[in-house]
């Protein structure tokens, strides 16, 4: 059986591009489980490895200067269909999710769902607001 008949209950966009990241399942949309497109198909990223410097990765490519959280065990539910990528690591100077180094083996069937990555984002980009989230993360 072909991988990608196994999900033929995602929607398919002829529109979007290879690679592309979205957010699901936030309140707004600065926040949501990251989801990428891959194969004609929406799926999502394993929390395992998952940190800011992920987070910033895909906040950039949506266009947004900053990245303030990166949430982990399905924290805006859990998706459905492909799990694409697990052990995603970024150093945050990557144009997009796709360039930065990660863990293909099971391409499809990456984790449970219920280890799916997320990410928070801001539309703030003065240097105060970086300061700020560095001291966040040491405080924890």
């Amino acid at each position: 059986m072909h991988l990608l008949s196994l999900y033929a209950d995602v929607t398919l966009n002829h529109t979007t591009e290879e690679g592309a990241v979205r957010l699901v399942g936030g309140t707004t949309p600065l926040e949501g489980r990251v989801e990428v497109f891959l194969h004609g198909h929406w799926g999502t990223v394993c929390d395992y490895s998952w940190d800011v410097a992920d987070a910033i990765v895909v906040c950039r490519q949506l266009g947004y200067p900053r990245a303030v959280e990166a949430p982990r065990y399905a924290a805006f539910g859990a998706g459905s269909g492909p799990s694409w990528y697990s052990h995603v690591h970024c150093t945050g100077t990557e144009r997009n999710l796709v360039e930065c180094s990660k863990y293909t083996r099971n391409l499809g069937s990456a984790c449970n769902h219920s280890r799916d990555a997320g990410a928070v984002c801001s539309s703030q980009s003065h240097a105060f607001f970086g300061l700020y989230i560095y001291m966040i993360e040491m405080w924890l």
